[in-house]
């Protein structure tokens, strides 16, 4: 009788700990998207600066066009031209950088949702071992300090 029960204490403290670091990838994974989503909206932000800057240039390109003598028509022009050239460069990487942002996010998201699918199948197992109310998150805590102290000491 002894016997099942430090079995069933075992396990319990095997789930217990399971769950705890579980919420804690969990956790983890909120804040990494927490942080993502500042990410993309900064390259969104970038990406809309660099498409105005270029909308701008093409604005006063054409201004130039209307009142340069033609001598100096082609030299403003290369000038624009290239000035125009990196504006679309850096839109271009920014994109780059917004997608793999994107994909970052959905990837973390993906790993978030099985962590926290995992938590809950951790809970049910609790709940069915014990047939009771999984215990509170300050007991689960304090049961996995009591543990910790336990495996110091030994």
């Amino acid at each position: 009788m002894a016997r099942v029960k430090d079995y069933h204490s075992s396990e319990y403290e095997i789930l217990l700990s399971e769950y705890a670091a579980c919420k804690r990838q969990l956790r983890s994974k909120e804040e990494a998207l927490h942080i993502l989503k500042g990410q993309l909206d900064s390259c969104l932000k970038h990406n809309q600066e660099l498409q105005d800057h270029t909308t701008q240039l093409r604005s006063q390109l054409v201004k130039y066009l209307a009142i340069l003598p033609s001598q100096d028509l082609s030299k403003e022009r290369e000038s624009f031209i290239l000035q125009l050239e990196e504006a679309q460069e850096k839109i271009v990487e920014l994109e780059r950088e917004l997608q793999a942002a994107r994909d970052e996010k959905e990837d973390t998201m993906s790993e978030r949702d099985y962590l926290s699918s995992k938590c809950s199948n951790l809970l049910k197992n609790l709940e069915e071992q014990h047939k009771v109310k999984p215990p509170s998150q300050e007991a689960l805590e304090a049961a996995m300090e009591e543990n910790r102290l336990r495996q110091t000491m030994h």
